[in-house]
């Protein structure tokens, strides 16, 4: 647990919250307009043009993948609710390489092709990614070791396995793209100092919840918790979101491929990771731990909804250039509250997939209609909690 002080205030980074704006249409390709509804298996959505196409594509086929299927993809596997034990069997039909990602050509662009806001503003995007592997191996630890059943702890090692794998590739793209020697843990700090104030609180909660977990190893309440906060929260609503909406960024544009490749792979293997989260919650709202989760999720989706949210009242930076990745939203307050909508619906659908009620979900989602008071004073860019 020793990255868990290895930040400015000795809270640990999660995964990347790039949360990106939705787009309403997928990209033109004919591609991606024939999207077949046919059955599923084990939570893949069959048919010529579906989300098959990414469930079984080799690393050097994902290139090819129409946008729209990698953006439906996690949705078609969550559709198949499917178990720990069938999430396994995924991961062994799913395997890569963080060194098989040819990123030669990247670090070129970035250097010499790319005008210096693109390279600032992936930078930061890129400081999330790195960090939030990084810690996220040790935050997993505990999870793994107080999991339920043997099916749980099978496919909890193939996400140890998949966050390594995640951290390996993040190496090779700060060194090789970004041109940042030292080892990743030498970036922690500067990563920290980028995150907006939501980001660390919730960071700040996590680390708290995974500790408690440590001293109490086998509380499955505890647990649970765990799960809420590591797997519904930061990577069913942020993280994937976030790799979801960078791929998609890079997709409209004609550089940078090599970390496109990197990361279609990485949100292959998040679908797994979410898809595992909303299993372990539905078997615990079954088992009568509805209050242990309902209260962590009061206090963690508000902060997660208004991720964008700045004390300021919006964005930091300027707004969006078209010809460039998209960040988050279009900037400013508006673009905030783009971002906070889209999160609500996206919350308002996984908390109904898991099985919570009508009532309970519409008082969740009535807390996330106001910004919480701690981002309204937090300084940007200060340190929180």
């Amino acid at each position: 647990m020793d990255s868990f002080a290895k930040t400015a205030d000795g809270a640990a980074i999660r995964p990347p919250l790039f949360t990106g704006r939705f787009r309403d249409e997928l990209a033109s390709s004919d591609h991606n307009s024939r999207v077949t509804m046919g059955p599923y298996r084990e939570g893949v959505l069959m048919g010529r043009w579906s989300a098959f196409l990414l469930d079984e594509a080799e690393l050097d086929e994902m290139p090819g993948v129409p946008l729209g299927e990698i953006a439906g993809h996690a949705d078609a596997v969550l559709a198949g609710r499917p178990d720990a034990r069938g999430l396994y069997r995924r991961w062994e039909r799913q395997q890569w390489s963080a060194e098989e990602v040819e990123l030669g050509p990247d670090g070129e662009e970035w250097a010499h092709r790319m005008p210096r806001v693109l390279r600032d503003r992936l930078t930061r995007v890129m400081h999330t990614f790195v960090v939030g592997e990084y810690t996220g191996l040790e935050l997993l630890g505990p999870i793994l070791a107080s999991c339920p059943g043997e099916h749980d702890l099978l496919f909890l090692g193939t996400q140890v396995a998949d966050e390594s794998r995640h951290t390996a590739m993040m190496a090779r793209i700060a060194d090789e793209v970004l041109g940042k020697s030292g080892g990743l843990a030498a970036q922690l700090p500067t990563a920290w100092s980028d995150l907006p104030p939501a980001y660390r609180q919730i960071s700040i909660v996590e680390a708290e919840i995974v500790k408690e977990l440590s001293r109490n190893p086998g509380d499955h309440a505890r647990w649970l918790r765990a799960v809420t906060v590591f797997h519904f929260v930061t990577e069913g609503l942020l993280a994937l979101d976030g790799q979801r909406t960078l791929v998609q960024g890079l997709g409209r544009v004609s550089f940078l491929q090599g970390i496109k490749t990197g990361f279609t792979a990485m949100l292959r293997d998040e679908a797994r990771h979410v898809g595992y989260g909303m299993h372990a919650l539905r078997r615990g709202l079954a088992d009568g731990y509805h209050d242990e989760m309902f209260d962590l999720l009061e206090e963690m989706l508000p902060l997660a909804v208004h991720i964008d949210f700045a004390a300021t009242g919006g964005d930091r930076e300027a707004p969006q250039r078209r010809d460039v990745p998209p960040r988050r939203n279009g900037g400013g307050a508006a673009g905030a509250e783009q971002t906070a909508e889209r999160l609500r619906r996206l919350a308002r659908r996984r908390l109904r997939e898991i099985g919570f009620g009508s009532a309970a979900v519409d008082h969740l989602m009535d807390r996330c209609r106001e910004v919480p008071a701690s981002l309204t004073t937090a300084p940007p860019g200060g340190t929180t909690g």
